[in-house]
């Protein structure tokens, strides 16, 4: 157990080690600047945060739909090692064409080599 004596003593070398050492006293200075800081920003920040969580929730779940980023993608990806074919596939979209299912069995993308697939996302905060 620490007695009043050696508190005292710690304290006096201390203000004495301040008063002789500049770098230990700029030292001590930034030590309790962040100290403040820290303490603040829990006071202020992390401790407010965290007991309105539920409230946070609420308005959330209240709002949900404001926080919904809606259809990003509607795309149609084709992909062929046949270059040949993939050059007039992006002609025919180039010129406006959405590649019906007509396009499509004239282009033959029925066959394995070519895989076609539909994009659409959806996304939230």
């Amino acid at each position: 157990m620490i007695n009043f004596t050696e508190i005292h003593l710690g304290e006096a070398e201390d203000v004495k080690l301040q008063s002789t050492n500049p770098e230990y006293r700029n030292l001590v200075k930034e030590v309790q600047r962040r100290n403040y800081v820290l303490h603040h920003l829990e006071k202020e920040v992390w401790n407010k945060g965290s007991a309105d969580t539920a409230v946070q929730r609420a308005y959330y779940e209240a709002h949900k739909n404001k926080y919904e980023a809606g259809d990003r993608v509607y795309a149609r990806m084709y992909s062929s090692s046949d270059k040949a074919f993939m050059k007039q596939v992006l002609e025919k979209t180039k010129n406006g064409d959405t590649l019906s299912a007509a396009i499509r069995r004239s282009l033959n993308l029925s066959r394995p080599s070519v895989r076609m697939a539909r994009v659409r996302t959806r996304s939230s905060i």
